[in-house]
């Protein structure tokens, strides 16, 4: 098989070659043919070699003429075919060339269907074409639609990061919020105890300013008592005072009646000196015990006046404990109520803190997902664009036999 294409692309590459080739090789048997018969007939008479030669020339003219009617028959339409489609390559793969028809033999049926078959293909082409400019229009409006899509996501992706950005600001403020809310709940409750045991205080204060009170009325009571019995007292001094200056007088009066019985009254007026110095000794007690039951007396005005100043004063700071006392109650009410308060607002931050930390999570979802479909649009835009790319190349393509 190798021996026999190298001998036909260097000795018959083309029709003519083969069909002259083919002819000789019967040619040959021919001539062959006619010079046995040739010999044969050699010594036989002229009219036998006249049928020779006419013969020989019969056969040398049907050679000649089935030579040129093969290449006519053949050749020519396979010529014609190749030219046509040179022209048709030459022009880009023009479809709108035909195959010219010659004969009435298979080689017109070929030329009939050929040019069938291209105007089918040129139907199906141009349909092709049309789709082709249908899909690019199309694939146009989806690459736009894409690269607007893009561009959308991409500010989605920005205002995405702010939104995040912002969610961690809150995170944080909420933090600090719900730290600052914790610290005042804690102060509020140390405060609602410290109220809690000044209140307390307060109040058995007041019980004892009240104690005081009481125990400066009594000690006022007794003063005045002591004040009284000292008057008594005094009063008791000055009958005395008067019967030691009755004593001094009678004493007194005695010695006048000593001295005039002379002798006899010596004894009675000893006992009447004696009476005497008594009474001055009694009246100079008495005036020394006025003397303390007077300063006695100032001492115990003074202290009334001290005790009554102190049951004023200790009024006073029982009323001013008492108010004080029913302001820290009061405020006791209110730091318990803003205890509660306190306690809702603590548990609604934490809550609040905790909604925004689901919140925070999901939007961090929402950002990762929006830069998948980011990722994937973009890659879609790259398919589309190659695909706008491809369907141009073909409608180019096509363009050339529509």
């Amino acid at each position: 098989m190798r021996l026999y294409n190298q001998i036909e692309q260097s000795f018959f590459y083309t029709l003519s070659r083969k069909i002259f080739g083919n002819l000789s090789f019967v040619f040959a048997f021919q001539i062959i043919t006619l010079i046995w018969l040739y010999n044969e007939l050699e010594g036989n008479n002229s009219t036998s070699l006249g049928l020779f030669w006419l013969m020989a020339l019969g056969a040398v003219g049907g050679f000649i003429f089935t030579l040129f009617y093969m290449r006519f028959l053949i050749v020519r339409p396979v010529r014609a075919m190749r030219d046509s489609l040179q022209q048709a390559n030459r022009q880009d793969g023009n479809l709108n060339a035909t195959l010219p028809k010659f004969t009435y033999d298979e080689f017109r049926e070929l030329s009939e269907q050929y040019n069938t078959f291209t105007q089918h293909l040129r139907e199906l082409l141009e349909k092709t074409y049309e789709g082709a400019q249908s899909a690019a229009t199309s694939n146009y409006q989806v690459t736009h639609s894409m690269g607007q899509t893009a561009e959308f996501g991409a500010q989605q992706i920005s205002m995405s990061d702010s939104i995040i950005a912002a969610s961690d600001q809150v995170t944080h403020s909420l933090q600090s919020i719900v730290v600052n809310t914790d610290q005042v709940y804690q102060a509020n409750t140390e405060s609602l105890h410290f109220v809690r045991s000044s209140s307390q205080a307060l109040a058995t204060l007041v019980d004892e300013v009240k104690q005081i009170t009481v125990l400066l009325g009594n000690f006022s009571s007794t003063v005045s008592g002591l004040k009284e019995n000292s008057e008594n007292i005094r009063s008791i001094l000055k009958m005395v005072e008067e019967f030691s200056d009755q004593t001094n007088l009678l004493a007194l009066n005695a010695a006048i009646e000593a001295a005039r019985a002379g002798e006899a009254g010596r004894g009675f007026a000893v006992v009447a000196d004696e009476v005497r110095s008594l009474s001055v000794k009694v009246n100079d007690a008495t005036r020394q015990i006025s003397d303390f039951i007077n300063q006695m007396n100032s001492l115990v005005g003074e202290t009334n006046r001290e005790s009554e100043q102190l049951i004023s004063h200790s009024k006073s700071a029982e009323q001013a404990i008492s108010e004080t006392s029913k302001g820290f109650s009061d405020m006791s009410h209110d730091f318990e109520r803003n205890q509660s308060q306190l306690e809702q607002i603590a548990s609604a931050v934490h809550q609040l803190e905790s909604t925004q930390a689901h919140t925070h999570e999901t939007v961090q979802q929402i950002v990762a997902l929006a830069q998948q479909a980011k990722t994937q649009i973009d890659s879609a835009l790259s398919d589309c664009q190659r695909a706008q790319q491809l369907t141009e190349n073909t409608q180019k393509e096509l363009q050339r036999f529509v």
